[in-house]
């Protein structure tokens, strides 16, 4: 089962393409609904929890994730300390 966090073109591109190497269930979370995926994937509208407890594999495709994501789970505003990337902007 694949769960898209972000259902813009891309996550759209990917979830189309591992549909077509046998992924069963698409569950999608983004900030509107999306009936285009739900219509062409048979893809199931999720709270944003809910998907990574249903799914085997998540892939994240917003386009700037501090923006979107839900507050409990946006990285801090300098994620140098955790991950290593110093902003360079």
């Amino acid at each position: 089962m694949l769960g898209l966090v972000g259902a813009g073109r891309i996550g759209w591109s990917i979830a189309v393409k591992l549909r077509a190497l046998g992924v069963k269930r698409v569950y999608y979370w983004a900030r509107s609904r999306k009936p285009y995926l739900e219509v062409s994937l048979g893809a199931i509208y999720l709270p944003f929890e809910e998907i990574f407890e249903l799914s085997d594999i998540v892939v994240v495709s917003l386009s700037n994730p501090r923006d979107e994501a839900p507050d409990n789970l946006r990285a801090p505003e300098d994620p140098s300390p955790w991950c290593g990337v110093r902003k360079r902007w």
